[in-house]
């Protein structure tokens, strides 16, 4: 089963919505400052108006970007490489990525997500242009990203089945099966081509 989000206008609601921000790798030559980047994202969540919780995850090869920022924010944010991916994609309830690998694990996992990209190069990565991620190409549209995805958790289910369909295959615990099959068909003293 998928987990999904409690429903913000229930009455008894008061849990912070909770954001897990993926940042990309700082050296793509492209994306020029990426702190500075994250410190607009963050000023503009701050403006969200309901209260809210985030979770900076960088890119593994990277130091950590708070010791950087030295801005307060009115709501709580943490930095946080040393849990599992996937714990945090599953007690999160909005997803922010950025050109990142880890945004496929959440597209797997069927989260709401919005992809960021406030470059000038468009969409390194297919997320948002298959309809797996909203697309947020101004700091400005975060916001309505959030609040679309809160009204509607699930508006992405359909398209992130289809990209998991074809960019990642079927996720039913067989993948190693599959994959020694295609080995087993390899003759390695013809150089045949593997029969898939």
């Amino acid at each position: 089963g998928y987990r999904y989000l409690l429903n913000p206008k229930f009455p008894g609601f008061h849990q912070p919505i909770r954001i897990l921000f993926l940042l990309c790798q700082e050296h793509l030559r492209f994306q020029g400052d990426n702190q500075k980047i994250v410190l607009e994202a963050l000023s503009e969540l701050g403006k969200f108006p309901k209260p809210i919780s985030v979770i900076l995850r960088n890119h593994p090869q990277h130091p950590e970007i708070l010791n950087h920022i030295r801005q307060k924010f009115s709501f709580p944010v943490i930095e946080r490489n040393n849990t599992l991916l996937q714990k945090d994609l599953l007690e999160n309830d909005i997803i922010i990525t950025q050109i990142t690998s880890a945004a496929v694990e959440a597209i797997i996992f069927r989260k709401p997500m919005i992809y960021l990209n406030t470059h000038s190069v468009r969409d390194i990565r297919n997320f948002a242009t298959s309809g797996a991620a909203l697309g947020v190409y101004k700091i400005s549209e975060l916001i309505p990203a959030i609040s679309s995805l809160l009204e509607n958790p699930s508006q992405l289910s359909h398209q992130q089945d289809k990209f998991v369909s074809k960019y990642c295959g079927k996720i039913d615990g067989k993948a190693s099966q599959r994959i020694i099959k295609i080995l087993n068909t390899i003759d390695m003293k013809s150089n045949s081509k593997p029969k898939y």
